[in-house]
C-alpha cells in the first residue's frame, strides 16, 4: 500500500517496454490484450489513490529520502483529490481509446501500443508529482509521446505537418517552462512545491519571481493551446489517429491549465496576493480564448477540426474558472474539465465510428445534416444500418458518356449504349 501511488506509473512503462521489445514475436491480438489490460489496471489504482487521498494529501517519497530540516533532496509524488482526477480521467480515456484501435483501427502495430502506454504514464505522473522540475520531466515525455502519436500515419502528409507543427510549438512553451524553473531554483534552491511556497512566501516578490511567474505560465498557455497560442492545436488534432485524439482533446489540453493553477496556488500565491490585474488578464485571456475557438468552431466544415476548436473554446471555459483565483471557481473549473473531457473523448470515438463509411469529414453530408428524423436521431449512436444506406446514397454516380451533335447551331445530347459483345460461333458445348 504504501507503493501505491508509484504503481499508475510503473506499471504501463515496463509494459510498454516489453511490448516493444517483443514486437517480431508478439502477436496483435496479444498487443491489444495486454494495453487493454494495463489501461484499465492504471485506472483501478488511480482510482484507489482517489479515495484515499480524499481525507488528506498522500505524499510517497521515493527511496525513503525524506525531507531533513525543512530541505527536500528526494522526489515525491503528493496525491491530492484534482491530480487523482485527472489521473483518473486520463486511464478511462485511454481504456475507451485502446478499445476503439482494438476494434476499429486496424493499421496499429506493437509500437502504438508502446506510445499510448508512455502517454498514459507521463500524464499520470505529471499529474500526482509533488516536484516542479519533475512535472516539466513528465510533460516532455508526454509530449514526445504526443507528437510521434500525431505524425504516426506517416504516409500522411497532412498528419506529419500536424506533428511537427505540434513539436516545434509545443518545444517553444517547454524551453520558457524550462527557464523559469532555473530561475526559481536559482533564487530559492528548492524543486519541490511546498518548499518552493515557503521560501517565496518570507519575502516579498520582487521582478525576478514575477518573471519566472510568467515565464511559466506562459509556457503552460501555449501547451493549453489558449489564445493567441492556439494556432497549432487544430491541424495537430484533426489529423491525428482518433485513438490518439481521445486524449489529446480529453485531458491533455487541460494538463496545462491545471500546471498554472496548481504552480500559482502552491508556489506564488504567497508572493502574488497584492499584484493587481492578474485576475483581469486571465479573464480576458479565457474570454479570448472562448470566444476565438467558439467562432472558428461555428466556420469549420471539417468535423475533426470542429472538434479541434471546440477544444480551443472549453480551454477558455475551464480557464475563466481558475482565473476567478478562488475555491468556488477552482472547484467549478475541475468539475467542468472532467465532464468536457468524458464528453470529448466520446465525440471524438463517435467520429471515428461514424465517420469511417464517408470519404469526406465534411458534416455537411452526413445524414443527420438532412430532413430524415430517424436517421439524424440514429446518427450520434453509431447505427450501422443508416451509415450503410447513407453511405449507398452518397455513393457518387457514374457519368455518363455524352455524344454532342451540332444541329441548327445548337448543341443537344444522347446517351450512348455499350454495345453487347458476341460471341464468335463455335460448336455447341453439351
Amino acid at each position: 500500500m504504501d507503493a501505491l501511488p508509484a504503481l499508475p506509473v510503473a506499471v504501463p512503462l515496463l509494459v510498454a517496454a516489453a511490448l516493444v521489445g517483443t514486437a517480431p514475436v508478439c502477436s496483435r491480438r496479444l498487443a491489444d490484450t495486454a494495453a487493454l489490460g494495463t489501461a484499465a489496471v492504471v485506472t483501478v489504482l488511480c482510482g484507489a489513490l482517489l479515495v484515499s487521498s480524499l481525507g488528506a494529501p498522500v505524499v510517497y517519497w521515493f527511496g525513503g529520502w525524506t525531507p531533513r530540516d525543512g530541505i527536500a533532496l528526494g522526489i515525491a509524488f503528493t496525491v491530492d483529490p484534482v491530480g487523482a482526477s485527472l489521473a483518473t480521467l486520463a486511464g478511462v480515456l485511454a481504456t475507451a481509446a485502446l478499445t476503439f484501435s482494438w476494434r476499429i483501427f486496424e493499421a496499429v502495430r506493437t509500437l502504438h501500443h508502446g506510445l499510448m502506454l508512455v502517454f498514459l504514464a507521463a500524464i499520470v505522473g505529471f499529474c500526482l508529482s509533488g516536484d516542479l522540475f519533475n512535472m516539466f520531466v513528465f510533460y516532455e515525455l508526454l509530449s514526445v509521446a504526443a507528437y510521434a502519436l500525431a505524425g504516426y500515419r506517416t504516409t500522411d502528409p497532412g498528419s506529419v505537418r500536424g506533428a511537427l507543427n505540434f513539436a516545434i510549438t509545443n518545444s517553444v512553451g517547454a524551453f520558457l517552462v524550462l527557464s523559469g524553473i532555473a530561475l526559481l531554483y536559482g533564487r530559492t534552491g528548492a524543486l519541490n512545491l511546498a518548499q518552493l511556497g515557503q521560501a517565496l512566501a518570507s519575502r516579498p516578490a520582487d521582478r525576478l519571481v514575477v518573471v519566472a511567474f510568467l515565464l511559466l505560465m506562459v509556457g503552460f498557455f501555449v501547451k493549453a493551446a489558449v489564445v493567441p497560442f492556439h494556432f497549432w492545436l487544430a491541424d495537430a488534432y484533426a489529423l491525428a489517429p482518433t485513438a490518439a485524439g481521445v486524449l489529446f482533446a480529453g485531458v491533455v489540453s487541460e494538463l496545462g491549465l491545471y500546471a498554472v493553477a496548481r504552480v500559482y496556488w502552491t508556489v506564488f500565491s504567497g508572493p502574488l496576493a497584492e499584484v493587481k490585474g492578474l485576475r483581469v488578464v486571465l479573464l480576458i485571456g479565457a474570454c479570448a480564448t472562448a470566444l476565438v475557438g467558439g467562432v472558428m468552431c461555428l466556420l469549420q466544415h471539417h468535423l475533426s477540426r470542429l472538434l479541434a476548436y471546440a477544444t480551443v473554446s472549453h480551454v477558455g471555459l475551464t480557464l475563466a474558472g481558475f482565473a476567478l483565483l478562488g475555491p468556488a471557481g477552482d472547484g467549478g473549473a475541475v468539475l467542468y474539465l472532467v465532464a468536457d473531457g468524458l464528453v470529448k473523448g466520446s465525440l471524438f470515438i463517435t467520429k471515428g465510428i461514424v465517420g469511417s463509411p464517408w470519404s469526406s469529414a465534411d458534416p455537411r453530408r452526413f445524414p443527420a445534416a438532412g430532413s430524415s428524423g430517424s436517421t439524424a436521431a440514429s446518427w450520434p449512436l453509431g447505427s450501422s444500418e443508416p451509415a450503410r444506406r447513407a453511405s449507398r446514397s452518397h455513393r457518387p454516380t457514374r457519368p455518363r458518356r455524352m455524344d454532342a451533335r451540332r444541329t441548327g447551331g445548337h448543341t443537344t445530347a444522347r446517351r450512348t449504349r455499350r454495345r453487347p459483345h458476341r460471341r464468335s460461333a463455335g460448336p455447341a458445348r453439351c
